[in-house]
């Protein structure tokens, strides 16, 4: 990702990012896109480009997967994920959901605000054959959200 620094806005970005682990590069893209959000906020008319940007390319992913399923004409949910879009504005939300409705109409969206590591660890309970109260101690402990409908 290389976001060059004009006049008219900002916002920068190194062209490289030289760190070493998932963690850290995680870190890194969620604090660019947290000021980023800030910038859209602030009006910054550049910054309202990139995430546009973002949300079109998010939006040709979910319409490649339905046309690749089958499924443009069909009433599917489209769950989106990840904690980038997890924290992002509605606008970018509300433009990936108007997008993939202009492709599949009868599509629903949702955003999915819960941690990947959930199923994760209900399934390790269930293979430890734990019983439904440890389940529902996990879920407390580690859902902060469920699907919420976008746009």
């Amino acid at each position: 990702m290389y976001v060059r620094k004009s006049r008219s806005t900002s916002v920068t970005l190194l062209p490289a990012i030289p760190y070493q682990s998932c963690v850290a590069i995680r870190e890194f893209l969620l604090s660019y896109w947290s000021q980023l959000d800030r910038h859209v906020a602030a009006g910054d008319d550049e910054a309202l480009a990139i995430m546009r940007r973002q949300g079109s390319e998010v939006t040709r992913l979910a319409i490649a997967a339905l046309h690749q399923l089958e499924m443009e004409d069909s009433p599917v949910q489209v769950v989106l994920g990840g904690s980038v879009l997890a924290s992002s504005r509605s606008i970018l939300l509300d433009s990936i959901a108007a997008g993939i409705r202009a492709e599949a109409p009868k599509a629903q969206t949702s955003l999915c605000t819960t941690r990947p590591v959930v199923g994760a660890g209900l399934a390790g309970l269930e293979l430890a054959g734990a019983e439904g109260a440890a389940e529902v101690q996990l879920r407390a402990w580690l859902d902060e959200g469920s699907a919420e409908g976008i746009g």
